[in-house]
């Protein structure tokens, strides 16, 4: 199974972003870098909150998770993700 932190730093770098770029979150440089090395997890908010500062959709992050392929977790997490925005 992959990691979160990998595939949130392959993300991250793809889009050109900086780990302090991603601080602006609210969470240290240093944390976030033990995440992606996979040394510690973050909370489900803190995750989310780098998602949005990162721009990423929890959808394409677990799409990516699942090896490209959707199932029925994403799925749910997708439409969670929507109602949450809709909720703002």
């Amino acid at each position: 199974m992959n990691h979160f932190g990998e595939i949130f730093k392959t993300f991250r770098e793809s889009k050109g972003l900086r780990l302090k770029d991603v601080a602006k979150a609210g969470i240290s440089t240093s944390q976030l870098s033990r995440f992606e090395k996979g040394e510690t997890d973050l909370t489900i908010s803190t995750f989310m909150l780098i998602l949005d500062e990162s721009n990423m959709p929890i959808d394409e992050f677990m799409y990516a998770v699942h090896d490209f392929h959707r199932d029925d977790l994403n799925e749910l997490l997708s439409k969670s993700e929507a109602f949450r925005n809709n909720s703002r």
